[in-house]
């Protein structure tokens, strides 16, 4: 029930995204960080303290690839850091 939930919040997100944009006038870079943002939330669900490494694997993207985008994640979807 959970997963289903997760995966209509997160098609809600995305298409919300992709219409408040005109139709495919959404940047490649703001969906990518829609999807990047949606699937830490689901790391973060399971392990806050996880590595580039390991956050680099699912998606097929480089390390560095992902620390800019955690960077640019937190600049676009702020969040409390302890």
């Amino acid at each position: 029930m959970a997963k289903e939930l997760f995966e209509k919040t997160a098609f809600e997100q995305i298409a919300n995204l992709y219409y408040k944009k005109n139709f495919g006038q959404a940047t490649k870079q703001e969906i990518d960080m829609r999807m990047f943002h949606l699937f830490m939330g689901k790391i973060r669900e399971s392990d806050e303290r996880i590595t580039d490494y390991k956050i680099s694997k699912e998606p097929e993207i480089t390390q560095s690839r992902v620390r800019s985008y955690r960077i640019k994640e937190q600049l676009l979807f702020p969040r409390e850091i302890d």
